[in-house]
Formats: structure tokens, C-alpha cells, sequence
């Protein structure tokens, strides 16, 4: 099975192909920025973030799934994290 996902927040356009491939993505920008909270704002580790999400959502992640959404989190707010650096005169 393939399945294709536009994401919201970046536009990229993500396909997967593993044959236990759920036919519609789970990481939207609220799940996003509850792994950015938990890791930034919890201070949770890796693995801390994946068990919570288990646990409370029945998530399953891979720690490479959690940097690669923090990753992209970040990317989607450098813009406005530079333009307010720079109102503020700190870059």
C-alpha cells in the first residue's frame, strides 16, 4: 500500500510505501507542538516523549520520528523566530 500526505504547516508532500502504511498521516501540527512542549518545555527525553505519547495516545514513534518532527517544527518557525530576533535586535 502507498500513501500520500500533504503536510499543512511546510507543504511537503510525504508517501510512504511500507505495507502497514496507515492510509492517512497522524502528525499534524498539534501533535507537533506536543512533542516540541514535552521535549523543550518537560524537559522529556527521547524515549520519555515516546512512552507519554504511547501511553496517552497509543502512539507508536521512532526516536527518529521524534527528531525528525522537531526538526521540521523548527524549520516551520525559523522564519518568524529570525524577524522577531531581529525586531528585538538580537540577530
Amino acid at each position: 500500500m502507498q500513501s500520500s500526505h500533504k503536510d499543512p504547516a511546510t507543504h511537503d508532500i510525504i508517501t510512504a510505501t511500507h505495507p502497514n502504511c496507515p492510509s492517512k498521516g497522524m502528525f499534524g501540527p498539534n501533535l507537533r507542538a506536543l512533542i516540541a512542549l514535552l521535549r523543550e518545555r518537560a524537559r522529556l527525553s527521547e524515549g520519555q516523549t515516546i512512552e507519554f505519547l504511547k501511553a496517552l495516545y497509543h502512539i507508536p514513534v521512532a526516536p527518529a520520528t521524534i527528531e525528525a518532527e522537531l526538526r521540521r517544527t523548527a524549520n516551520t518557525l525559523k522564519p518568524q523566530y529570525d524577524s522577531l530576533g531581529k525586531i528585538i535586535g538580537y540577530v
